[in-house]
């Protein structure tokens, strides 16, 4: 089995952008973004504090 690390598996998924966040206590703990969301003018993607989560 071949480990994949995020950045090689948003490759093999096409995934344009992500942002992975960890939520503690109820308040976001971390946050991380990757790759880009506008491949065209590599745009960044953006961390967005508005997002459900099932607490």
């Amino acid at each position: 089995m071949t480990i994949l690390n995020i950045e090689e598996r948003m490759k093999a998924l096409h995934i344009q952008g992500l942002t992975i966040t960890t939520i503690k206590n109820k308040k976001i703990f971390q946050s991380e973004q990757y790759r880009v969301r506008n491949k065209q003018d590599q745009l960044p993607v953006m961390e967005i504090r508005c997002l459900m989560s099932a607490l």
